[in-house]
């Protein structure tokens, strides 16, 4: 029994022994006074906690709203910078599959600040299916930042070699220095274009799931 039920009810015993000496009819009128106060009692504190819990409703609706309206944001920040004039983007696509991707991509550390900020938010979104595809993506855009700083170090050692040849140009052993580094960015290729195939076909799939909740 709740609080608003045990208070009709000692309103009800109170009223009995309140009322034993008074007759009959005393103690009918006691007894219809305490149960009608005890009832609007009741139905007070009931309405009052219904609107609590829509308010608190209503709050969590709200933030899991903002979250979501952060997390596309952020999202599309990154993309567009991805995929600008001085993204990596373009590159990694017009790049043939045989061939290395010649390009230093800068690569800071944080990314995703709205998402590492936002994991208990994200679990209290209803759709369970969106939850996951927000976590797919960004697992998707880490792995792919990963296999950029990758391909970035592979640029570097091939630069190292290349200075190498250049004071012993001619030297079989600097060439194949070089020639083994290209070849190795060279096999990398195909797995850094579909690192960025999965990213941006998770991205794309995932905008039309805001768009459907009106992010």
């Amino acid at each position: 029994m709740d609080s608003e039920g045990i208070s009709v009810l000692f309103n009800f015993l109170a009223a009995i022994i309140g009322a034993a000496a008074s007759g009959i009819l005393g103690i009918v009128g006691a007894l219809i006074g305490a149960f009608v106060g005890g009832l609007a009692t009741y139905l007070v504190g009931q309405s009052a906690v219904k609107a609590q819990r829509e308010r608190d409703s209503k709050a969590e609706a709200d933030e899991v709203r903002a979250t979501l309206q952060a997390i596309a944001e952020e999202l599309r920040s990154i993309v567009e910078l991805h995929t600008s004039q001085t993204g990596g983007a373009r590159i990694i696509e017009e790049t043939p599959p045989d061939e290395p991707v010649g390009f230093f991509y800068p690569i800071f550390d944080r990314y995703f600040t709205v998402y590492e900020a936002s994991a208990s938010s994200i679990g209290r979104i209803p759709d369970a299916r969106l939850r996951r595809r927000i976590v797919g993506t960004y697992v998707s855009f880490k792995g792919f930042v990963d296999t950029v700083r990758l391909n970035n170090e592979f640029c570097r050692q091939l630069e190292l070699a290349e200075l190498d040849l250049i004071g012993n140009e001619g030297h079989p052993v600097f060439e194949r220095k070089v020639a083994l580094h290209r070849q190795q960015m060279a096999l990398y290729t195909p797995s850094l274009k579909e690192s960025q195939r999965r990213c941006m076909t998770n991205y794309q799939q995932l905008m039309l799931t805001l768009e459907a909740y009106g992010v």
